[in-house]
């Protein structure tokens, strides 16, 4: 009774409010009369006639990416068209769903099979659907050929299609209807790979060829791999090999390394294997040499442009051109100007070039540089009678070993490597400090060679250049075979007519330890201003001569050899000054020990002269050095451009005695030797004979070299005064007879 009192109360109540809202409504209506009139609103424009579907997604704010990509894709011709057409148009930021290397790939040209692909996957044709179409959940077929998925949802009123939202519905166009979505739908055919990813890093072009050589597989694999990948600019002046050639895809290879090669794992020198199997190196794997500076990274002088991009198991790297195979030694020497003066050494040699072809092999090749140091030596060597033994020094710079001499792999301490020459040959590496090679023998920093420039790559090994030239130790190199190398046949004859050419021309007896000398050899040029008859039809003379281009180098041990012989300020004996002294010593203690003694100075323009110690001035006291090379042991040659005269010699119309008061210091004299000829202006200084001292200690006579400029020799002022007398007399005869006649006539008138 109570429920049915509550309930019939609820219902007086609803009653009460729906009378009170009726007498609101009729008692306050204004009459139609007095109601203020509103304006009324203008109609809508009429609406343009729809556009095309690619029209309108091209103008849509929303769809600009979408846009560009049918552009590209060619697909903006189709959408044009009158078919009835769906499309699914995914929103500009709905492409970051796709990073920028794969952006780049569908955008690069070389995706079109993808991207048409991807985008004909957005594309329902023949039916137009609405939004309200797609609530049922239903599965609708694509010009791709396979389907997407659309349902709606009840709590929320959203549609999706693939996991997608539908963000605008319906937008109408002539050909059809854009539904514009929130994600890209990818088909499932849409697969990216390593070579798609390097497309996407603007490596195109070496993508292409990849693919064409047919080792696009090498990136598909589960074996680990890393792709030094040229950039499209790269190729710009690159002559390629013949397309479908072994060649090409030998090139191609050397650009990919073995294994997943990081760059942390990057060392400055290391040398990494590539996927090229050289023949040449007995199926090694090539090399790419690496090269770190800071944070600057180079394979084989090529930049790293893009660095360590990983997918799976590969790493690309892009680089700013492209890397060439290394080539043989023969194709490497032709090619390099500065390995010119080795070549030409090769041919000389009457060897077999293809030596430097050695499998595995490690050249040490001196520069042209080297060759110019060698002076007289590298003339000598292409002297018929030294055939053997540059055919010996060229197969000593070719180490064959069974690892190829990398400069990573040289130890820090001299190790012995074993050459053609069948001689071993020292190397080590001390890092910064460099690359040195030298004799197994030898630790003469003469004959120690620096590494120029390391690992430069060969088809068979590798090179590296040096600075000097490396003399096998069993390579005797005489100085009478320097002297037949310069053509010096009158030192030679002196020497011979001195009987001094089986010591000094010969090698030491004692190795390269023993006795050694050092020539100073005059030009033949030089000779041609001397005096030859008087010089070899007076033994003594040619005997001294001789000893005065003689340097004995055991006679002071610490004598330097060649080219350090050439030192500014350094003063040497010579075999002549030695015996001369050893004679004074006996006969005159006043006689001074530096002359005969040769002094070396250097001149501004770097080069040296070789000129008599104490001399007065004279051209025949001072010569300049043209050129040099050292022979076996401590000795060697140093060509010159005078002959040295010694002190004291006499040669023809010179006069003894004392100088005229009347022209000492006064007048230009003329210093007189052999046929040697200098004009001076000082006073002229008696010479001490020292050559009659030594023969007869009883007489000491002064010489003098006397010779008035423009006057007359001694023998022509006797002929002229004689001519005089003569004239005289005859004169005063006829005068007397004259004077006879007129006074005998004068007296007879």
């Amino acid at each position: 009774m109570p429920s049915l009192y509550k309930g019939l109360q609820s219902i007086s109540i609803l009653c009460l409010f729906f009378f009170v809202r009726l007498a609101f409504d009729f008692f306050g209506r204004v009459p139609e009369q007095h109601r203020e009139r509103q304006p009324q609103p203008e109609p809508d424009p009429q609406p343009e006639p729809p556009k095309d579907i690619f029209a309108a997604i091209a103008s849509h704010p929303d769809l600009h990416a979408f846009s560009d990509l049918l552009d590209i894709s060619g697909l903006n011709l189709v959408l044009s068209g009158n078919k009835n057409y769906t499309v699914f148009a995914p929103v500009s930021g709905a492409f970051s769903s796709f990073n920028a290397i794969e952006e780049n790939y569908l955008k690069s040209g070389l995706a079109h099979a993808d991207l048409s692909m991807l985008l004909r996957y957005h594309i329902h044709a023949d039916h137009i659907l609405y939004a309200g179409d797609l609530w049922w959940s239903t599965t609708i077929p694509t010009m791709q050929g396979e389907t997407v998925s659309a349902k709606g949802h009840w709590f929320n009123s959203d549609i999706e299609v693939n996991n997608g939202k539908i963000l605008t519905r319906d937008v109408m166009a002539s050909n059809g209807i854009i539904q514009t979505v929130s994600t890209v739908l990818r088909p499932s055919t849409l697969k990216f790979t390593a070579l798609k990813y390097v497309i996407g890093l603007n490596a195109g072009r070496f993508a292409s060829l990849i693919h064409d050589v047919g080792v696009n597989y090498k990136l598909e694999g589960d074996v680990p791999i890393t792709i030094l990948a040229p950039c499209d600019e790269a190729f710009a002046d690159v002559e390629l090999p013949p397309s479908g050639s072994w060649a090409l895809k030998k090139w191609v290879q050397y650009h990919l390394i073995a294994g997943r090669v990081t760059l942390e794992s990057l060392n400055d020198g290391q040398m990494l294997e590539t996927e090229v199997v050289e023949e040449e190196l007995r199926g090694r794997k090539q090399r790419v040499k690496v090269e770190v500076k800071g944070n600057d990274v180079k394979f084989n002088q090529a930049s790293v442009l893009v660095g360590q991009v990983h997918f799976n198991n590969v790493i690309i790297y892009i680089i700013s051109k492209t890397l060439s195979v290394p080539p043989s030694a023969l194709t490497q020497l032709n090619a390099d100007p500065s390995f010119n003066s080795f070549r030409i050494a090769v041919s000389a040699s009457n060897l077999n070039p293809n030596i430097l072809l050695w499998r595995r092999a490690s050249l040490f090749i001196p520069t042209n540089e080297a060759f110019v140091q060698l002076g007289l030596v590298a003339r000598y060597l292409l002297l018929p009678e030294a055939r053997s033994d540059l055919q010996l020094l060229i197969k000593y710079h070719v180490v064959a070993t069974e690892h190829v001499l990398y400069s990573v792999y040289i130890p820090e301490l001299y190790t012995s490597y074993p050459t053609l020459a069948q001689i071993n040959l020292m190397v080590k590496n001390i890092g910064n400090g460099g690359i040195f090679a030298r004799s197994i023998i030898q630790d003469d920093p003469d004959f120690i060679s620096k590494v120029t420039e390391s690992d430069i790559l060969l088809s068979n090994g590798v090179l590296h250049a040096i600075d000097s030239v490396l003399i096998p130790p069993t390579v005797v190199i005489p100085n009478g075979g320097l002297l037949r190398a310069i053509n010096a046949k009158t030192l030679l004859s002196i020497f011979e007519a001195a009987y001094l050419s089986s010591e000094v021309l010969s090698p030491p007896t004692g190795g390269k330890n023993g006795r050694a000398y050092t020539i100073l050899a005059p030009s033949e040029e030089a000779f041609g201003r001397i005096n030859l008859t008087w010089l070899f039809g007076d033994t003594r003379v040619l005997s001294h001569v001789a000893r005065m281009h003689v340097i004995p180098m055991d006679h002071d041990p610490t004598i330097l050899p060649l080219p350090r012989l050439l030192s500014d300020g350094a003063e040497y004996d010579t075999l002549l000054s030695i015996t001369r002294f050893s004679a004074v010593s006996r006969v005159s203690a006043s006689r001074p020990k530096g002359e005969d003694r040769i002094a070396i100075r250097k001149m501004n323009d770097g080069g040296f002269v070789i000129r008599a110690v104490d001399y007065p001035l004279a051209t025949n006291a001072e010569a300049r050095v043209v050129a040099f090379g050292r022979s076996y042991g401590r000795g060697g040659v140093i060509e010159i451009d005078q002959v040295l005269i010694p002190y004291g010699e006499s040669p023809p119309g010179v006069i003894s005695g004392d100088i005229p008061p009347n022209l000492s210091g006064k007048d230009s004299l003329e210093y007189v030797s052999g046929n040697i000829l200098l004009n001076v202006t000082t006073k002229v200084t008696p010479v001490d004979d020292f050559f009659d001292v030594q023969l007869n200690d009883s007489r000491n006579d002064d010489l003098y070299i006397l010779q008035k400029r423009g006057g007359l020799d001694p023998s022509s002022i006797m002929l002229i005064a004689g001519i005089v007398l003569m004239s005289i007399g005859c004169v005063g005869y006829g005068y007397e007879r004259w004077v006879r006649r007129r006074r005998d006539g004068y007296m007879e008138i």
